[in-house]
C-alpha cells in the first residue's frame, strides 16, 4: 500500500502514520494524485476527511460508473467516537 499526500500551501502535513514511511508520496497537483489512486489501485479504503476525500471518491465511484475505470472494491471505512 501507498500513502498519497498532496503539497499544499496552509494545509496539513502527511498522516502521522505514514509520515516517515518510503512509501508515501506527495504530489504538487490534484489531477496527478487522483490518477494514482485509480491507476494504481487494486482495492481503495476511503477514511472520513473533508470535502478533498468526498471528492476522490465520488471521481473514483463515477470513473468505475462509466467504464474510464477497472472495477475495484471500495470500503468506506467509518471511525467511531473518540
Amino acid at each position: 500500500s501507498f500513502g498519497l499526500n498532496i503539497r499544499l500551501p496552509f494545509e496539513q502535513e502527511a498522516n502521522p502514520w505514514i509520515a516517515s514511511d518510503p512509501k508515501l508520496i506527495t504530489f504538487k497537483y490534484f489531477f496527478t494524485r487522483k490518477l494514482f489512486l485509480v491507476k494504481a489501485a487494486h482495492a481503495v479504503a476511503m477514511f472520513p476527511g473533508g470535502y478533498g476525500t468526498m471528492d476522490e471518491t465520488f471521481e473514483l465511484l463515477t470513473l468505475m460508473q462509466t467504464g474510464k475505470s477497472a472495477i475495484v472494491p471500495v470500503v468506506l471505512v467509518e471511525v467511531g467516537p473518540k
